[in-house]
């Protein structure tokens, strides 16, 4: 069974993660988490394991260029890491923070896994 990755698009379903899920913070970003629904858990019993991901960049972390390169960097990370280590069957918002451009890729990619330690999701 393959795992897919699929992108939270709609403002309703970053608000319901922030507001019922769990989070936690690390130097370079935010990685919020929470527990897939029943309606779209119908999809996993289709032998089908589905990781749903969200990127966010206010304002804060600079201008549209700053911003835009942050949400790249965050997506790379979710293929690299998400893939391998997350617990399908949940969906994720990764949130960037001003250091994230700055900081070096692979600082970040343990981050995230550590992330992922502390919220119980690592597999």
């Amino acid at each position: 069974m393959e795992v897919l990755i699929s992108s939270l698009r709609r403002r309703s379903q970053f608000l319901r993660i922030a507001q019922k899920g769990k989070k936690f913070s690390s130097a370079g970003f935010i990685l919020q988490m929470h527990k897939i629904d029943e309606v779209v858990d119908s999809k996993i019993q289709q032998s089908k394991k589905i990781i749903e991901v969200g990127y966010t960049a206010s304002q804060r972390v600079g201008n549209a260029v700053h911003r835009s390169k942050a949400k790249r960097r965050l997506r790379s990370l979710a293929m690299k890491v998400l893939l391998k280590h997350a617990k399908w069957g949940h969906e994720y918002v990764l949130i960037a923070r001003l250091s994230t451009n700055s900081a070096d890729f692979c600082s970040l990619i343990k981050e995230l896994e550590y992330c992922l330690k502390k919220l119980n999701v690592y597999r």
